[in-house]
């Protein structure tokens, strides 16, 4: 996709190798995974909604296990307590998950259902 940045029109759009050739177009046709894009929605919001948290409320960065699924940060480090403000800004991984497990599952895609979110 390609966005004139002072107009903001959208000049072109390319979804693939050869259209002609099955008419599929994947930059609008297909789902992607959100990946750290639906963190903001989905762990952040919740959480901060239904606990009124503050947002320099600590939070664990620290590694993270529940069964065998570890999700890592991004750089593979682990960081301790930091700020739910820090955990936001950085996008780190094992804060977030801790957050979406507080609020529940039900609970945090009950939010996502105000943005038509296909589940």
């Amino acid at each position: 996709m390609v966005i004139q940045h002072h107009t903001h029109e959208l000049v072109s759009l390319i979804g693939g190798k050869d259209y002609k050739k099955n008419s599929f177009n994947r930059a609008y046709q297909s789902y992607r995974h959100p990946g750290s894009a639906i963190k903001p929605l989905l762990d952040y919001a919740t959480y901060l909604e239904e606990t009124n948290a503050d947002i320099n409320q600590l939070v664990s960065g620290a590694s993270y296990c529940s069964n065998s699924y570890c999700p890592k940060n991004y750089s593979g480090d682990s960081y301790g307590m930091v700020t739910l403000r820090n955990a936001f800004a950085q996008s780190y991984n094992t804060p977030a998950i801790r957050l979406f497990e507080k609020t529940g599952v039900e609970t945090s895609f009950k939010y996502l259902d105000a943005f038509d979110f296909k589940r």
